[in-house]
């Protein structure tokens, strides 16, 4: 999973409010954060900003969702957790729900799981053929070989890595893990999944990430919005948007204008 080689280092933590923000109270919300309490909550983190580069890791999801089979079977998604200290890898996503995609592995770290062919070599997205093309490399240990949905990952117990049978034992783990930290944050946590289209139930925007690729809150929000208007006119169906603090594990549900 791609990481920023230069962080923005952030200032103290102070929540401000967005100036076009609105949270309120509804069935709505108190649907997603019951769902949250259970582990019951993936978010697909695609985008920082709207930026071309960055549209292009939302294109590849949208051409596997919308073409073919209509499932991406090979997802890299985060748990998210009702508890401090939690990171995300990027600003903006889907909310995939537990329930209505099929977890393959869940691990409370990082596994650089990645999908490979039926001879183990590692596959990437080719934009201009929109689909995936072996690149020749071949390692790590392979899930699902006999299936179309196979895929590798790197990180093994001797470095620490811990399993789940389900989400919502990785969430408990995170919310006691969350109570003993000094400093620091959980780590990034790995469930890789197969979702549909139908799997996804909301937008998230992220704020408060500890690797920071755009501090503007306002600039987020407004990505955000747009990203949400773009996601249903390629699904064709309506979607939610929240908001997740990082720092508190907090999830809202946000009233547009």
């Amino acid at each position: 999973m791609y990481i920023a080689s230069n962080p923005v280092i952030r200032a103290p933590y102070i929540e401000q409010p967005l100036l076009s923000e609105k949270t309120y109270d509804s069935d709505l919300n108190k649907y997603f954060n019951e769902k949250l309490c259970e582990g019951k909550l993936l978010a697909k983190m695609l985008i920082n900003s709207l930026s071309e580069r960055d549209l292009d890791r939302a294109e590849q999801e949208y051409t596997q969702l919308r073409g073919g089979d209509k499932v991406v079977r090979c997802a890299a998604t985060s748990l998210l957790a009702p508890c401090p200290k939690q990171d995300l890898y990027r600003n903006i996503g889907f909310i995939v729900d537990v329930d209505r995609s099929s977890q393959k592995v869940i691990s409370d770290r990082d596994i650089g799981s990645r999908p490979v062919d039926a001879q183990g070599y590692s596959l990437s997205w080719d934009e201009k053929e929109k689909r995936y093309k072996s690149i020749g490399i071949r390692s790590g240990y392979i899930v699902n070989p006999e299936s179309v949905g196979r895929f590798a990952f790197d990180m093994g117990e001797e470095q620490g890595t811990k399993w789940f049978q389900t989400t919502k034992e990785l969430k408990d783990y995170m919310v006691e893990k969350s109570k003993h930290l000094d400093q620091g944050r959980l780590k990034y946590n790995e469930v890789v999944c197969e979702y549909e289209a139908t799997s996804i139930i909301g937008i998230i925007i992220a704020f408060n990430l500890e690797r920071a690729f755009l501090e503007d809150r306002q600039q987020i929000f407004h990505d955000g919005k747009e990203f949400k208007k773009l996601t249903e006119q390629r699904f064709g169906f309506s979607l939610p948007l929240f908001s997740f603090d990082c720092e508190t594990g907090t999830l809202r549900h946000l009233e547009l204008d």
